[in-house]
């Protein structure tokens, strides 16, 4: 690969008049470098445009006795064809005759808006006329290479099956390219996961972690299980060291090759051996921490060996986290600050007991629908309606529930269950507010309402 004489960075074009880094003026091809061009070359009518179709080979020919014939391909070097380019970063692993690691960047191309040559999407100058370019963010990738494809056979599996998640380390691509020695090598694309967060795992995080900080990747943890489980596919086991805690506390699952298909007669029994799972990592992390009790409840009724309380993962969170709610409350007789008014409002009117010893209610509810597993259509309705009235520091909510069942796949199952909830809401609303309005009814008075 060629290198600029005046700022010595290598540039992937051979027939480029100017440095893509630094705007300087190339020798022509062939030429001897220069070290002293400075002065870029006068900007004409642009001649001999070279368009992207016809852009430089995306690999080179490299001296089949200048390495080992499977070593590592040099920083810098142009993988792939297409739109399918990378170029090397970094060499992580070099492995000969096994395989090699590389952070790569995507080698994406885009015209000169004044002589429309194409030019790398992170050129700063074109490398025909040296007009300066918009330089545009480049995501970098993992790329693996190994010598038979065998070798990459279970992440090309991954590939086709299409799995990608936000919370796991995703395979994207794989191709086949001759770098050198006119040998096929083999590649997959991967999710570029620093160096210093390989270790990140939640078995080195460590014991007595923030309750809120837990909730947090256990529920990340559970949308990504419950993608997998979506897709008729596991991990054989979830364990401490597949969980990779990144910046921000982001969380995502790593050796996805390693998932197994789930036969469809064991799919709610190893569901809920995952939920199981995942409470006792949870579990694990909240030692030595002042846990609220519910949560702890919970979470040991989880872990109990072929446990039935909860059928997913999902379902081992909402009720993780509505016992942070009802555990977490604000009690006593305070002032609380009126985010309208900015005047403080006597009293609590969310939970505790009040100055005028008066009993509060208060109604914590989850919602949550889906579409199963041998549906193609949700035809389940569903409807929420809550109002709450507080007098004399005393809470006095009402809600209104409704779940319509889409009558199992039956024509017109979803008309019926939308009629269902839409006639309720028509119906039951108006005269709970009239009850509001009047003065009467369960908001108000001295009774208890049951």
């Amino acid at each position: 690969m060629n290198s600029c004489p005046t700022c010595h960075k290598p540039y992937p074009n051979p027939n480029a008049r100017f440095c893509p880094h630094c705007g300087k003026g190339l020798p022509p091809t062939g030429a001897k470098a220069n070290p002293h061009v400075t002065t870029p070359m006068a900007r004409g009518a642009p001649t001999n445009i070279v368009p992207a179709a016809q852009a430089p080979a995306a690999t080179h020919q490299l001296g089949a006795d200048s390495r080992p014939w499977f070593g590592a391909l040099p920083v810098g070097e142009l993988i792939g064809t297409g739109n399918q380019r990378y170029e090397v970063l970094d060499i992580l692993e070099e492995s000969p005759d096994q395989f090699n690691l590389y952070r790569v960047k995507a080698h994406r191309q885009r015209p000169c808006e004044r002589c429309q040559t194409a030019n790398p999407i992170d050129s700063k100058f074109c490398g025909h006329c040296g007009a300066p370019l918009v330089v545009e963010p480049v995501p970098t990738f993992r790329l693996q290479e190994a010598a038979q494809e065998a070798t990459l056979a279970r992440k090309i599996a991954i590939v086709k099956q299409g799995l990608q998640h936000v919370g796991l380390v995703n395979i994207y691509t794989h191709f086949v390219d001759q770098p050198f020695n006119k040998l096929s090598r083999y590649y997959v694309v991967m999710d570029d996961i620093p160096i210093d967060a390989q270790e990140r795992t939640l078995a080195t995080r460590g014991r007595s972690q923030p309750t809120a900080k837990v909730l947090h990747w256990g529920r990340q943890i559970a949308d990504a299980l419950t993608y997998l489980n979506k897709q008729q596919v596991r991990l054989p086991r979830l364990d401490a060291e597949q969980i990779l805690i990144l910046d921000n506390d982001q969380v995502k699952l790593r050796k996805l090759e390693s998932v197994i298909a789930i036969p469809l007669q064991d799919y709610k029994r190893t569901v809920a051996e995952e939920t199981r799972q995942l409470a006792s990592l949870l579990q694990a992390q909240l030692q030595g921490q002042s846990v609220p009790s519910a949560i702890m409840t919970a979470l040991t009724a989880a872990t109990a060996p072929n446990q039935t309380l909860f059928d997913t993962p999902q379902q081992l969170i909402e009720a993780l986290g509505a016992s942070q709610s009802v555990a977490s409350p604000i009690t006593g007789s305070q002032s609380v600050a009126n985010p309208i008014a900015g005047n403080p409002i006597a009293g609590n009117p969310i939970t505790g007991s009040q100055t005028t010893g008066q009993k509060n209610i208060n109604l914590l509810v989850g919602r949550l629908s889906d579409v199963g597993q041998q549906r193609q259509l949700n035809e389940d309705s569903m409807l929420t309606l809550e109002m709450a009235r507080v007098h004399n520091s005393a809470n006095r909510p009402i809600g209104l529930y409704v779940v319509a069942d889409g009558m199992g796949g039956h024509e017109g199952g979803e008309v019926a269950s939308k009629l269902a909830a839409n006639t309720l809401a028509d119906t039951l609303w108006p005269k709970l507010m009239a009850t509001v309005q009047a003065g009467t009814g369960l908001l108000v008075g001295k009774v208890e309402p049951d």
